[in-house]
């Protein structure tokens, strides 16, 4: 679910254009950012069973800890598992595709210090 909009590639452009500016491959580029966020915990949230993924959250999302992020049914719709955040924090990334396989990534929580 790569974002393909000319903000995202100009995203994408800025930061490898800022890599090689600090590995000294180039002389132009970005600057690094002043205040950059670090998250202080973070984690690959995974389905324990094959079947199909519904998200309930979106990318950037602010979840509590215990919310649900998705649920992952049989291919009759019988719920199999409910996805929850295991911490308060920021949805990084969730998988948008509806298959999915046991052990598979369905969504990325990071949390911050703030």
């Amino acid at each position: 679910m790569g974002e393909i909009d000319n903000e995202s590639i100009a995203r994408i452009e800025r930061g490898i254009a800022g890599l090689l500016k600090h590995l000294k491959m180039r002389t132009t580029g970005p600057d690094p950012v002043k205040s950059p966020v670090m998250f202080e915990r973070s984690e690959v949230l995974r389905s324990n069973f094959t079947g199909i993924w519904y998200p309930l959250v979106e990318k950037a999302q602010m979840v509590k800890q215990g919310t649900i992020i998705g649920r992952v049914t049989d291919f009759h719709g019988q719920v199999l598992e409910e996805i929850k955040a295991p911490f308060a924090g920021e949805v990084l990334y969730v998988v948008g595709t509806p298959a999915m396989n046991k052990g598979e990534p369905v969504g990325y929580i990071g949390s911050t210090s703030k």
